[in-house]
């Protein structure tokens, strides 16, 4: 009988992670490319914008491993890699799936994005931030994050019909409106869409448990794991669907689920796990709600100049993940 990894020798359970690591990113690049695909042609079946999409729909699919990942984790009291899970993540959406889509692309802010979408980020930060005070987060604050996020999404919802699509069909993406952009279509655009979204899901599943693996190799606390590998390693579905979008120049997508998976993070996935189990923090300290509260208000800056993300601007935030990730790991 196979012994199971943890009962390999040290070599061998590294390549195991590693073999894990490689195949959960091909999943993340093929559930990606689909993704990206459906959400944009039911975009365009449903009359609604890209960017509303992206805030809503990809945003909530990207964002299920950490909601996944996180309700287990408090379910099994683990609260470290339950809330360092989420913080982590916000950093990482910022940092690495903001930062590493505009290093491909400059990405166009719309008005809507500054003047509505990110001030309410930042109240979902500070709002989270405040209930995690006193290191526990309990089930009616979990009800109360959970609401928020349902007025959220209907207040998208509601301000997508109203709106019209800015660019025309035949402007969009021509391997996307050839393929998948035809009258009658939608249902094969929600097919195309879900079997994305269970590839990105299945993706980062086993990108975690290769990510997972490798750390406890290293012996670093569950906190630690929670801020840093699970959190990248969930974040990789937002990161392979952003990249996507940028590079096929739907920068309305890109940024819509960046925010929109902060958005999630902060109050669908905290709130959840929060109802099933409340969740003490225990190992995430006040420099990590800080630094998360840093990324937030650096989104809103780079948006503001110039309503454009520029290359640059990228490679700040990137540059201020990297920085993070080398100030905590050997905590």
């Amino acid at each position: 009988m196979r012994r199971p990894s943890s009962y390999l020798p040290f070599n061998q359970t590294v390549l195991v992670a590693i073999g894990l690591i490689i195949l959960g990113l091909a999943l993340l690049y093929v559930g990606a490319e689909l993704l990206v695909k459906g959400a944009v042609a039911l975009a365009l079946s449903a009359g609604l914008t890209p960017m509303a999409v992206g805030l809503t729909v990809v945003a909530y699919g990207t964002s299920a491993p950490e909601m996944v990942v996180s309700s287990a984790a408090a379910l099994n009291g683990k609260g470290g890699i339950a809330i360092g899970n989420v913080v982590g993540s916000n950093i990482c959406n910022i940092g690495i799936v903001l930062g590493v889509s505009a290093l491909c692309c400059p990405l166009v802010v719309k008005r809507v994005m500054i003047r509505i979408h990110v001030p309410l980020m930042i109240f979902g930060g500070l709002l989270l931030t405040s209930f995690l005070a006193d290191g526990l987060l309990d089930r009616l604050e979990g009800l109360v994050l959970l609401v928020g996020i349902i007025g959220y999404s209907w207040m998208n919802i509601s301000m997508a019909r109203k709106q019209t699509l800015s660019e025309p069909v035949d402007e969009i993406d021509g391997e996307i409106t050839t393929d998948l952009v035809k009258q009658g279509s939608i249902w094969l655009d929600i097919v195309v869409l879900l079997a994305g979204l269970g590839i990105l899901i299945g993706g980062g599943h086993v990108l975690v448990e290769g990510a997972i693996s490798m750390a406890q190799r290293m012996g670093v606390s569950d906190a630690v794991i929670g801020l840093t590998v699970v959190a990248l390693g969930t974040s990789a579905p937002d990161l392979a669907a952003s990249v996507v979008a940028a590079l096929r120049k739907h920068a309305d997508m890109a940024v819509g689920n960046a925010i929109g998976s902060v958005m999630f993070n902060l109050m669908q996935v905290t709130g959840v796990a929060a109802l099933i189990s409340p969740i003490r923090s225990t190992g995430v300290d006040p420099i990590d709600y800080a630094v998360q509260m840093g990324m937030l208000i650096l989104a809103a800056v780079v948006m503001r100049t110039g309503m454009v993300i520029q290359r640059w601007e990228g490679g700040l935030c990137f540059a201020a993940y990297i920085g993070y990730i080398i100030f905590r790991w050997p905590a």
